[in-house]
């Protein structure tokens, strides 16, 4: 049996079949008129005739398709959950690359995440999509979303790597997590003082509080607590550096 959270999915893709099916239908029924008259005034020979008989119909087809993805798009129900449901700002292909989480599409498994109404909103978005690459690992498909910190720090990773080998072999130095662990935190940059960071961190582990992550699935508080320690660890690793240095 379908859930009743999927519903929703299925009434809009009805509503799309149904609505450009209509126009489509319509448009065909406006037009036809005009192109039998033309075909009179042509004189068109019967041969002719039936290849573009077989000419409208591939036109209508079309047609019918362009209406289905743009009338009522796929990702419209999505884009409208995540941004009126879980009042989370998302452009249309992000809303898309995280459809997956809403759909069903995971053997009839989705996730309503109502936790992120109550987080600040500067997280919710951090937290969606580092959550869909989460659940997008686990489900081993593509991760849809990337970070600037992971591609950075994936390239001078591999920076190093080559440096090491020219140098003779040997491990490469560990890349600095300075850039993640400021993102973590909502920092753009290193503040200028400790109570600046430790505000940040405050406000950052107060949106990911147990109790947020009571109504959810396993999946999601153990995301939550796997961010909370990663906070935590993105706090300690800071405030040290601030403290002694480089």
């Amino acid at each position: 049996m379908i859930r009743w959270t999927h519903a929703y999915n299925l009434l809009w893709k009805l509503l799309s079949f149904v609505a450009s099916l209509s126009l489509t239908i319509g448009l065909g029924a406006f037009l036809s008129p005009y192109l039998d008259q033309m075909v009179m005034v042509l004189r068109v020979p019967p041969s002719v005739e039936n290849g573009l008989s077989f000419l409208y119909f591939l036109v209508w087809a079309l047609v019918y398709f362009l209406l289905l993805l743009t009338l009522l798009p796929p990702w419209l129900p999505d884009l409208l959950y995540i941004r009126l449901n879980l009042r989370t700002q998302v452009t249309v292909s992000e809303a898309a690359k995280a459809a997956f989480l809403f759909d069903g599409s995971l053997n009839g498994r989705w996730y309503r995440l109502p936790s992120l109404r109550t987080t600040d909103p500067d997280v919710r978005r951090d937290f969606l999509f580092r959550f869909a690459n989460n659940i997008a690992q686990k489900e081993g498909i593509a991760k849809p979303f990337r970070f600037p910190e992971e591609e950075q720090a994936r390239q001078q990773a591999g920076s190093q790597a080559g440096a090491g080998q020219n140098a003779g072999g040997g491990a490469p130095p560990r890349v600095d997590p300075s850039a993640a662990f400021l993102r973590l935190l909502g920092l753009a940059q290193m503040p200028a003082s400790q109570e600046e960071l430790k505000a940040a961190y405050r406000k950052r582990i107060a949106a990911f509080h147990p109790d947020r992550f009571a109504q959810d699935k396993p999946e999601v508080r153990s995301h939550a607590e796997e961010m909370s320690k990663r906070i935590n660890l993105a706090y300690r690793w800071l405030y040290d550096r601030m403290r002694v240095p480089a």
